[in-house]
């Protein structure tokens, strides 16, 4: 059964289920279960994002963001989600970066290989309103 049309270009930046989405790139697409806010927009940590601005206030949906889209920063410096690292993949060139936070572990792909992370730092994600995916937790479908 065929789950989208396009070039794999395409079908990474504006996949159009959760299969796709997870199935394209590597690593895979971080997923997250939230409920949006009271203006009906989809949040990562202390960011809220107007794209989700079409639904009800405390609707479930589906949030994904692609590990390189998102910015590590140390704690306390400006909007996102807060977490600790609880594990460093060197890739040499890169690292992946393993985050525990209140809406799971958050992976990121750091591409500057002379900003390596530390195990046990308390950081802050963020990521931008172009780079968010959102999906319905019932059909797997963007929204």
């Amino acid at each position: 059964m065929w789950q989208s049309i396009g070039t794999p270009q395409e079908l990474y930046d504006s996949p159009q289920n959760v299969f796709v989405a997870r199935f394209l790139g590597t690593p895979k697409m971080n997923m997250f279960r939230i409920q949006t806010d009271r203006e009906g927009r989809a949040s990562f940590g202390d960011s809220s994002f107007a794209k989700a601005g079409r639904h009800k206030p405390g609707a479930e949906i589906l949030l994904g963001v692609r590990p390189e889209d998102i910015a590590v920063k140390e704690a306390g410096t400006g909007k996102g989600l807060l977490g600790k690292i609880n594990h460093v993949e060197s890739l040499g060139a890169e690292y992946f970066v393993h985050v525990d936070t209140h809406i799971g572990n958050v992976m990121v792909r750091v591409m500057n290989k002379n900003a390596r992370p530390e195990v046990g730092g308390n950081v802050s994600l963020a990521v931008k309103d172009q780079v968010i995916h959102l999906f319905d937790p019932q059909s797997s479908q963007r929204v």
